[in-house]
């Protein structure tokens, strides 16, 4: 694997875990900022958002930044498939930038699509979801710069609020070995202001190690 697909592909795994096919509900904003460190340079911040739009349309932002490279893009979601029934699916298109200090900085061009729907468990409620995500870099050569991960996720809420999360990780870039890695966490609900999220990401496969994180999240 190449040095620069070694520095890019952290960012990969940096997606958050409140991604889903779910509409923010209009005027609602959501935020987060998540470390993960496994000591010295291998660390991974993230940042991400989400407002609502309209009642259905959900503007986001989703950054990530390593100690050698960063990214970031804004994003429209909008559901489809709307019907009664418990699935929901749901597309997004974005637009941002992506680069380090050797190469400049370069267009990034995001698709995707999520599918996800609530479940009923013995001990309380939660999700399931899957986020589907193709990643463009570089104009004029997207062939040689495209980035598809694939995330899957089941969520618990306990009565207090606070969230148990699962989550697989994959991403793979043309011409470079795939990344899998097992993320549990734990969100601890204080305030809607408040939220504190600690967790740890494991490799499955490919070259990475494993890293702890931490973040704050915060909606109002």
């Amino acid at each position: 694997m190449t040095r620069l697909g070694l520095l890019l592909l952290p960012l990969l795994l940096a997606a958050p875990v409140q991604a889903g096919p779910w509409p923010q509900p209009d005027g609602q904003v959501f935020v987060s900022g998540t470390v993960e460190h496994a000591g010295g340079d291998d660390w991974v911040g993230t940042g991400y958002g989400e407002y609502g739009l309209t009642q259905n349309i959900t503007l986001g932002f989703d950054s990530s930044v390593t100690a050698f490279v960063g990214e970031g893009y804004v994003f429209l979601r909008y559901p489809i498939l709307q019907s009664d029934g418990p699935n929901r699916f749901a597309v997004l298109g974005g637009v941002g930038a992506s680069g380090n200090l050797e190469r400049g900085v370069q267009p990034l061009w995001v698709i995707g699509a999520s599918w996800g729907r609530g479940l009923q468990y013995p001990f309380g409620n939660g999700w399931a979801a899957v986020d589907a995500s193709i990643r463009f870099r570089e104009e004029n050569s997207f062939a040689s710069t495209r980035l598809t991960k694939l995330d899957a996720t089941i969520g618990w809420q306990r009565d207090n609020r606070d969230l148990a999360i699962l989550q697989i990780q994959t991403s793979e870039e043309r011409g470079q070995d795939a990344l899998i890695k097992f993320a549990p966490s734990y969100v601890w609900h204080f305030t809607d202001w408040f939220q504190l999220e600690t967790g740890v990401t494991v490799p499955l496969a490919g070259d990475d190690v494993a890293k702890v994180k931490i973040g704050v999240w915060s909606q109002f």
